[in-house]
């Protein structure tokens, strides 16, 4: 019987086989047949990439909660895996990285601005932690977490832990009174921005401790008359 010979789409190797009817195959092997595939999708792709988009688009709009539920699931169950693919990408691609988030910086410029303004307007005590927590850092904190302020009062009551006097709930920053955070061992002398070591204290009674380690026991507010109890 006289061989057929055929000539592969992909890697243009000739190989023959025997006459049979019906659809001649376009390519010598699973390996070529796959590429040959994904030049198919490809080429579908950018002929109907308008059609496509609108699809996608459509469907995305339709099932908005269905695809964040199965995203925030998929991403509990493999968040470790794909902290560690991405961190590994970050480190093997840095250069890359790099200049499409500045390209992207460029490019998105006023509305990554906005964006940041309004989220700044609206989370004002929480890039205050953030701010806190950095500066901690930059102090030479080892050990850093972040800290609300508005959130002492939770764990440790509305009490100033230098005077032990009280702490009104309703006067703003510049009053010296005001709510604030002490670090107990400052930042200075190796002290930590964590919850064991920060404290709920008046703005005036924090200021005269500064950076003491002792002699700060017997430091009164600079207007005690206003604290309940008070000499």
């Amino acid at each position: 019987m006289k061989m057929q010979t055929l000539f592969c789409e992909v890697c243009k190797g000739a190989w023959e086989r025997k006459p049979t009817p019906g659809t001649r195959p376009k390519t010598c092997s699973s390996d070529c047949a796959a590429i040959r595939k994904k030049m198919l999708d490809q080429n579908y792709y950018q002929s109907n990439r308008v059609k496509i988009l609108d699809q996608v688009s459509k469907y995305q709009e339709e099932n908005k909660d269905a695809i964040k539920k199965y995203f925030r699931s998929y991403y509990e169950k493999h968040q470790e895996e794909i902290k560690t693919k991405s961190e590994k990408y970050r480190i093997e691609n840095a250069e890359e990285v790099a200049k499409w988030q500045r390209d992207y910086r460029e490019r998105n410029r006023d509305q990554l601005a906005k964006y940041f303004r309004d989220y700044a307007a609206k989370n004002k005590n929480k890039i205050n932690a953030w701010s806190r927590s950095r500066r901690a850092r930059e102090a030479g904190a080892s050990e850093w977490e972040v800290l609300m302020r508005e959130s002492l009062p939770d764990h440790f009551g509305w009490l100033c832990h230098i005077c032990s006097g009280e702490i009104p709930k309703d006067v703003d920053r510049f009053h010296p009174l005001y709510l604030t955070m002490d670090h107990v061992i400052p930042l200075f002398h190796g002290g930590n921005h964590t919850l064991e070591n920060v404290l709920p204290a008046h703005a005036s009674c924090n200021k005269q401790k500064g950076a003491k380690l002792d002699g700060w026991q017997n430091i009164k507010p600079i207007i005690p008359e206003v604290l309940n109890g008070a000499d």
